[in-house]
């Protein structure tokens, strides 16, 4: 009997703690939807520190996830949502986010990974033609053109209206030019004197600054280098990412860099 009360007033206590972080949830939830940004993390953040309502918890720790411009965070977070909660929705949204952050680091078979296991999952008609083609990207990026066109196919082949379906026709079509180098939608390594495209992210006259920003973003398993330019009777060292053989491809890989890195960054020609 005792316990029985024992419990009873625990359950008193609790239960409005828990009305009162639904709330909060809600509240930070429409913050999001109005923009209002800052408000919504400062209470998501009190949320993820102070509530145990689990019913909340997977979406208080994937909005932080989304939310945050740390790349690496990010990760850690959607990392805690797969770990703490693997049946919830949420964990297949982090699954597919993880290999999309793995993919901007250039660590495609980890990227395969999370999107193999996202695919295993139960997946809307649209979730499912975006993992399909992301790992046909990623497949594509080490070089596997068979495993590639298999996604990229299933995308072209089911729905003419999703919106993964001209990009997936796009890379198909790339990937039909046969083995021509010059139309190869991976990162390469320069073979030739040919004009290469790379990601710049820093331009120093000091060469051990550009060794200090080339070893942070390795730390990051970048393929980053350091290109000495000599122009105009003056040496400057670039801090590149990657070496593409046309444009498009690096104006492609733009994109994900600067939404995982959050930095300012452009396109430089490489001539080797």
């Amino acid at each position: 009997m005792k316990k029985l009360i024992y419990l009873s007033l625990i359950f008193l206590i609790i239960s409005p703690l828990i009305a009162s972080d639904i709330s909060d949830y809600r509240k930070a939830e429409s913050y999001i939807s109005k923009n209002k940004l800052d408000d919504a993390v400062r209470i998501l953040t009190n949320l993820y520190k102070t509530s145990r309502d689990t019913s909340i918890l997977p979406g208080v720790i994937l909005h932080l996830a989304d939310l945050t411009s740390d790349a690496e965070l990010s990760s850690k977070y959607y990392k805690e949502i797969c770990k703490r909660f693997p049946k919830r929705k949420e964990a297949t949204l982090a699954l597919i986010r993880l290999g999309q952050y793995y993919y901007a680091m250039e660590a495609y078979k980890m990227a395969i990974s999370y999107f193999s296991k996202a695919l295993k999952r139960p997946l809307s008609n649209f979730a499912r033609q975006k993992v399909q083609y992301w790992l046909g990207k990623s497949f594509a990026m080490i070089d596997k053109t068979d495993s590639a066109r298999i996604y990229f196919s299933l995308v072209v082949n089911e729905d003419t209206l999703s919106p993964y379906y001209k990009l997936s026709k796009t890379s198909l079509e790339k990937l039909s030019k046969g083995n021509n180098k010059n139309n190869n939608i991976t990162i390469e390594t320069a073979k030739d004197t040919t004009t290469k495209y790379g990601i710049q992210i820093g331009v120093f006259s000091n060469k051990n600054n550009a060794k200090k920003l080339e070893k942070k973003y390795k730390a990051k398993g970048y393929n980053v280098f350091i290109f000495k330019d000599f122009s105009n009777g003056t040496t400057r060292y670039k801090v590149i990412i990657g070496k593409f053989n046309n444009k498009n491809n690096a104006e492609d890989y733009i994109k994900i860099f600067r939404k995982a890195e959050g930095v300012s960054c452009w396109i430089t020609k490489i001539n080797d």
